[in-house]
């Protein structure tokens, strides 16, 4: 009971300060308001910077037609017709706003529908130059961004022919137009879907022929390679195709806010991430030499294999939320992932006030001499510092509950209690799971909270063993807040990093800096094992404390 007496007396002696309560009412406005901040964020943002881009392309290149008009040499004229696919290609997109509208982003589908304009509109000015008799051999030199084929068959063909040519030329130019203009997302999936099926029924042929040659010669393994890689190719395209058609099934549009647009996405680039074809130990060495890669081909296997695993489960999981309608929280705003985030902002932020508040917590009795008077009590030493060190653990822990219940409350008003109940999709064994956000949540919390409990535990060791308050508080912040920079940045030379307690330190950072993961994974071959980690970290923790109680009790007070 003495104990909890001295912990009540501990808290109410912190919350006593003006600083500490200040602090906490930000805390908690914090919570109020930071859902209320993550729904004023537009989904989608540009500046003004694309806009103006394209409007210094465009006048260039219409300064460019403008000095080439009057120009009659044959190469000339075909560089105009090349410039003016050019200013036809900017005053289409500036027309339309094609990668700078909030809609569609900057990287969006009207790009590719764009640069066929500009292609069909440069092969019909070719036609034309062909009708007028400009030779083969000088236009087809100088000319580029066309189909050769179509050239060439214009050159085979009567006037009556060429002017057909010409006349379909058109008429695709202006469909493509049209397409950008009018925003046919639809349109333009039929006509890609057509071109992959063309390349499927391509790829078909080759095989066929090459199958055929195999006949005759059975161990051919040049043959074989092709037909493996042919092979491959089909079944990444038909993947691909498959997402184009369900897309256009669907009728789901490019917009960047609809959630199962990016689902797409992410589907679609990992269907060609997975089917990129591992490399050869004489490729990868080629390749490691020139990027500097101090992976080795051994360590390039592993993580190949499991990158081939991880695309797998996240293509079927994708399938999965596009199926059940269960939108995943990287794809969407709303409680879950505002909850997701904010519950890691207030982790960190609790450990930076517990470090605040530790620092002092031992090494102010001793620098104020009141230590003496906590000492004179018919209290062992233990039960003074259990007493502090148990106030710490309720301050960062309190700090925690209080700061996600309200951030919980706040954001359900915003975006919908509703959206707390939709459920987080996992792969389990290679199976899609359904699971509770609020389960999920608190045991992400849970397991975040073991870096609290480390950072406690240094910031009170440090403020007992050195009996300085800006010593304690500032080491345990280059500790906590540095962890994750330092982690990242030795990576690349020290690929033990990831079975250590330092990437840990600060789990929260960790949570919010997935890209980060995914970068060391991915480049230096580090995969961080948490299980290790968080033990260690314990460990340490216990450790610390430990050697803060044995360094309490038998040292005698100075004074």
């Amino acid at each position: 009971m003495k104990i909890f007496a001295l912990t009540y007396n501990e808290l109410i002696k912190q919350l006593k300060g003006k600083g500490t309560r200040l602090i906490l009412a930000l805390l908690v406005i914090f919570a109020v308001i930071l859902p209320i901040g993550f729904s004023l964020i537009p989904e989608s943002s540009f500046s003004n910077y694309q806009t103006q881009s394209n409007e210094v392309y465009l006048q260039e290149a219409k300064d460019t037609v403008t000095a080439l008009e009057n120009k009659t040499s044959d190469e000339d004229k075909i560089k105009l017709i090349i410039a003016k696919g050019d200013y036809e290609y900017y005053l289409l997109n500036n027309e339309a706003k094609v990668g700078f509208n909030e809609k569609y982003g900057y990287n969006e589908w009207r790009e590719d529908v764009s640069r066929e304009f500009k292609r069909k509109y440069i092969e019909a000015e070719a036609v034309k130059l062909i009708m007028a008799g400009m030779p083969k051999d000088v236009l087809m030199d100088k000319i580029y961004n066309v189909d050769p084929a179509i050239l060439n068959k214009a050159y085979e063909s009567t006037k009556a022919e060429q002017e057909k040519i010409l006349a379909e030329l058109e008429v695709e130019k202006e469909a493509y137009r049209s397409i950008v203009i009018e925003e046919d997302y639809l349109t333009y999936l039929e006509k890609n879907m057509a071109y992959y099926s063309e390349i499927i029924a391509s790829r078909q042929k080759e095989i066929d022929t090459l199958k055929k040659d195999l006949a005759k010669d059975p161990k051919n393994e040049q043959i074989l390679a092709q037909i493996d890689n042919l092979e491959a190719d089909i079944a990444r395209e038909q993947a691909v195709l498959a997402v184009k058609q369900y897309r256009y099934d669907n009728k789901i549009d490019f917009s960047v806010t609809n959630w199962k647009n990016k689902t797409l996405k992410t589907i679609e680039d990992a269907t060609y991430e997975k089917y990129t074809k591992a490399l050869s130990e004489d490729e990868y060495k080629r390749q490691a030499s020139l990027e500097g890669s101090t992976i080795t081909f051994d360590q390039y296997q592993e993580i190949y294999k499991n990158n081939q695993i991880e695309l797998e489960n996240k293509i079927n999981q994708n399938w999965y939320s596009l199926e059940k309608n269960l939108p995943q929280l990287q794809y969407v705003t709303d409680a879950r992932t505002v909850m997701n985030t904010v519950s890691n902002i207030f982790m960190i932020a609790a450990g930076v006030v517990i470090i605040i508040l530790g620092g002092g917590i031992v090494s102010n009795e001793f620098s104020t001499g009141t230590i003496r008077l906590l000492l004179i009590r018919p209290v062992s030493r233990v039960k003074v510092l259990i007493s502090k060190l148990l106030s710490l653990l309720i301050f960062g822990y309190g700090i925690v509950i209080v700061t996600t219940l309200i951030s919980l409350v706040s954001s359900g008003a915003v975006y919908g209690f509703d959206t707390l109940g939709i459920p987080v999709l996992e792969v389990i064994n290679g199976a899609v799971t359904e699971q509770n956000f609020i389960m999920v949540l608190v045991n992400n919390m849970a397991v975040a909270s073991l870096s609290l409990v480390f950072v406690i535990g240094l910031v009170f060791s440090l403020s007992t063993l050195t009996k300085n308050t800006a010593i304690a508080v500032a080491l345990s912040i280059v500790v906590y807040l540095g962890a994750m920079p330092l982690t990242v940045m030795i990576a690349e030379s020290f690929k033990g990093i990831g079975n250590t307690f330092i990437p840990f330190i600060n789990q929260p950072m960790l949570n919010l800096n997935a890209e980060s993961l995914e970068m060391m994974k991915s480049q230096s071959g580090v995969t961080l094992n948490s299980g290790m980690g968080l033990t260690q970290l314990m460990i340490i923790a216990a450790v610390l404390v430990g050697l803060s109680f044995v360094m309490f009790t038998k040292k005698d007070v100075q004074n």
